[in-house]
């Protein structure tokens, strides 16, 4: 069982990956569900065409869009948000970044890990028939790197959420509680 969702993970981010640079020429691809392996992979992908790097503050992404938000290039204080949904825009003026801002890495991600996570995180929250609504990036209280997937039965409050660290060690399960 495990092998075989490792071997879909795989064969999801791979052509995902694949799929992104095979495409660039014709054109944009459409995109996937953000919240999806191959989604994930894409963002990333776009971002560090757009940005250079894949530094950021902090990133929610949704089955549509995303939304986050990183520092000014060249001005550490002062940040931007931005969202995406196929193009990057910005919607903020720059703004003064907390303190207490930490950016992180996300080529620190490791795809197969956290796809694996993601396709299964609607049984893991008990909602089987549920759908991952969100997954959220960003660093805890602790200093870590983390990913918050949520999932929920649609149409209904059914659901729960599951924290992992960047290379999919879990780090706390929130199912659904009848």
């Amino acid at each position: 069982m495990v092998i075989a969702a490792t071997t879909v993970a795989v064969g999801a981010v791979t052509g995902a990956l694949a799929g992104v640079v095979g495409n660039a020429a014709d054109g944009p691809e459409p995109l996937p569900d953000l919240t999806s392996p191959q989604g994930l992979a894409r963002f990333v992908e776009d971002y560090r065409a757009e940005f250079g790097d894949t530094l950021v503050d902090d990133l929610t992404l949704f089955p549509e869009h995303a939304s986050f938000d990183r520092a000014v290039a060249g001005d550490p204080h002062r940040y931007l948000s931005y969202t995406f949904d196929g193009e990057f825009d910005s919607w903020s003026s720059p703004s003064t970044r907390p303190s207490d801002a930490v950016a992180f890495d996300l080529a620190g991600l490791d795809l197969v890990a956290v796809s694996e996570m993601i396709l299964g995180a609607p049984a893991t929250l008990r909602v089987p028939d549920g759908r991952v609504e969100q997954v959220g990036v960003d660093v805890d209280d602790e200093g870590r790197a983390t990913v918050v997937v949520h999932a929920q039965r649609p149409g209904t409050d059914q659901g729960g959420h599951l924290v992992f660290a960047f290379d999919g060690t879990p780090i706390a399960v929130f199912p659904y509680e009848p």
